[in-house]
């Protein structure tokens, strides 16, 4: 429209006392931009934040995206499953392509929720979007497992150990 309501600060889910900046929002509600007001891998990095959940904090998009150095205004393509972005990684900014990874490993660390506790011994089961199960792991003394992710498939993990509540979680 040719017609704006009043902007409205998106909060503290997004918003550092730092700068943020290069917002770009896909058709599916995720919105990608760059801070370096966050845990990150050094200058700016890019992040994730799904506005249709304002409960949850933004997401880093980790390495190969980010880099010691500015990354910066990230778009997505949901139909040909590719990102760009600017970098400069090398000394100046140029823009770079990032292919989606199919086939990815996923670790689920399981920890206490109170003390941060690694916690070792857990049985994580992975299920796929129906509730089946596809595989079973028992977490090691990082209190890690790692399931193999096939691509645009959402895979819930339920982790259990004896004198915990069970915890569920959705990559």
């Amino acid at each position: 429209g040719d017609v704006y309501g009043t902007p409205e600060n998106l909060g503290a889910n997004v918003n550092t006392e730092a700068n943020e900046s290069f917002p770009s929002i896909q058709d599916d509600n995720i919105l990608f931009f760059s801070s370096n007001g966050r845990q990150g891998f050094g200058g700016y990095d890019v992040f994730k934040y799904n506005t249709t959940t304002t409960n949850e904090k933004a997401t880093n998009l980790g390495e190969p995206v980010n880099s010691q150095k500015d990354d910066f205004a990230f778009s997505y393509n949901l139909q040909k499953n590719v990102g760009y972005f600017s970098s400069n990684r090398e000394g100046n900014d140029d823009i770079y392509q990032a292919n989606a990874v199919c086939g990815v490993d996923a670790t689920v660390v399981v920890k206490d929720a109170e003390t941060g506790k690694l916690l070792s011994g857990a049985s994580v089961a992975q299920m796929n979007s129906k509730g089946v199960e596809k595989g079973n792991q028992v977490s090691n003394e990082m209190g890690e497992v790692k399931f193999g992710l096939p691509c645009e498939e959402v895979a819930n993990f339920n982790a259990t150990r004896s004198g915990y509540e069970n915890a569920t979680t959705t990559m």
